[in-house]
This record gives structure tokens, C-alpha cells and sequence, in this order.
């Protein structure tokens, strides 16, 4: 039995509300949500604490899933590292999830748009 639209928005609905109170913004992390897709921004820089604080909101968010009962699959989950400096940087190790080295990509569609590791934005 196919869902129809109106019962697929009401879902979309309650996924919002049901999400809506765990939210992330400061001038260097952001936790953006559509639907039930989450996607976690940080502006990680040499010298400052920004890495830090992009690894604690990743954890602080499946901890908050697993507190409500959701389910955060670390499978299907990715990392993609785009870097703005002129200058080689250091490798940064991958953000683990439940035990699970999360994949980086180079390439990564979210809500239409493409982003590619190298230029940022397609």
C-alpha cells in the first residue's frame, strides 16, 4: 500500500517536532535538519578549539538519539572534509560513531546540492 502525500508530509510533520528540540548553532558548528536527514557543519581551523567542539555536537547528537530512541546508522553515514587553507594540512582522524570509522567522501549531494571536497560547492 503506496503512503499517499498528505500522509507522508504529516510524517515529515512529526519527525520535525519529534527532532526539533535538539538544535546546534555558533559561528563555527552548525546542526542543520530537513525532514529526518541531519547534517552537522563545522568550520575547523589550525589553532583553535573548532574541531573539538564539531566532535562534541556529532556526539552529543547520537547520544540525544539514542536518549529518544533513534537511531543514528552510522552506515549510511559520511564525512566529508573540505579544506580552504593554501597550506598542506594534517590528516584529521575520521569522527567514529557507535565503534564505526565514519566513510569520507569527496563528493556529497545534500538537499540538491553538490558538494565536491576540492572547490566546495558545484
Amino acid at each position: 500500500m503506496a503512503l499517499t502525500s498528505h500522509l507522508m508530509k504529516a510524517l515529515e510533520r512529526i519527525v520535525h517536532m519529534y527532532t526539533s528540540d535538539f538544535t546546534y548553532s555558533t559561528d563555527s558548528c552548525h546542526l542543520q535538519k530537513f525532514s529526518d536527514d541531519t547534517a552537522i557543519v563545522g568550520c575547523v581551523s589550525e589553532g583553535n578549539d573548532c574541531e573539538t567542539e564539531y566532535r562534541k555536537v556529532i556526539m552529543d547528537f547520537v547520544d540525544w538519539c539514542e536518549l529518544n530512541h533513534l537511531q543514528v546508522n552510522a552506515s549510511k553515514t559520511k564525512e566529508m572534509v573540505i579544506d580552504f587553507s593554501r597550506k598542506p594540512s594534517s590528516e584529521i582522524a575520521p569522527v567514529n560513531i557507535q565503534g564505526l570509522d565514519i566513510e569520507r567522501v569527496r563528493t556529497y549531494k545534500y538537499l540538491g546540492v553538490h558538494f565536491k571536497q576540492q572547490t566546495g560547492l558545484d
